[in-house]
């Protein structure tokens, strides 16, 4: 174990204002992904926000909710940001959700920013979940990958988890986290539209489980930790 800083994802917000200033919104962050070339040490920070049913935005004496419903969620950096809709009901219906929405922030919005808070955490393994209380305090997972080229992270609130003593082990199942589409593809290009929300599952400390309905499930060597405060 040792002492790091997580995020508090349930203090933090992205914000945005539309053009016209039609629209303001505040959404809390499902996750933060960090970027760094080691070649220029140029860094890059995305943000994923929490998705949300689409609903009728200030519609009165109507169901708020769209049809076809769909999931929005917003993927942001700097410069730039990626609309993902995904589907909540028959797929067939929502042909144009899957287009690339990305564009440069100032094509959309006034403002786009965001606020994150902090906290002093304590950093521990999987195996470390079966007789410790940190599993019953807040947690966020860890998850980084890195070459002699390249290193990134991905840090989440940790949704699940589950561990028996009698052989011993442990599993999570949590989401969403960011996390390229092709790491191979997000390294040549860092930008918001080769990331997507991932499911993640492990019951190891090396390896685990990522998965999106657009792209299926792979299997990735990545070091994973956990971050309790």
């Amino acid at each position: 174990m040792s002492n790091v800083i997580a995020t508090c994802f349930e203090k933090s917000h992205l914000r945005f204002t539309t053009k016209n200033e039609y629209s303001n919104g505040v959404f809390r962050p499902d996750s933060i992904f960090k970027y760094r070339s080691k070649e220029n040490n140029s860094m890059y920070t995305f943000i994923l926000t929490a998705g949300v049913p689409a609903g009728k935005m200030y519609h009165t004496n109507s169901i708020l909710l769209k049809k076809p419903s769909y999931l929005y969620q917003m993927i942001a950096s700097d410069l730039q940001n990626t609309i993902l809709r995904t589907p909540l009901e028959n797929e067939n219906e929502y042909d144009q959700f899957f287009e690339d929405t990305s564009c440069e922030n100032e094509e959309n919005f006034t403002e786009l920013t965001w606020s994150i808070e902090e906290s002093e955490a304590i950093q521990f393994k999987g195996d470390e979940f079966l007789d410790s209380k940190l599993a019953y305090q807040s947690i966020n997972t860890l998850l980084k990958y890195e070459t002699e080229e390249i290193e990134f992270q991905s840090e989440s609130p940790l949704k699940h988890w589950n561990h028996r003593k009698i052989y011993p082990n442990w599993q999570i199942e949590t989401g969403y986290l960011l996390w390229p589409r092709c790491i191979e593809s997000f390294c040549k290009n860092p930008i918001t539209k080769n990331l997507l929300p991932m499911w993640l599952h492990a019951n190891n400390s090396n390896s685990v489980t990522i998965s999106n309905s657009r792209i299926g499930a792979s299997v990735v060597e990545a070091n994973l930790t956990f971050l309790a405060f």
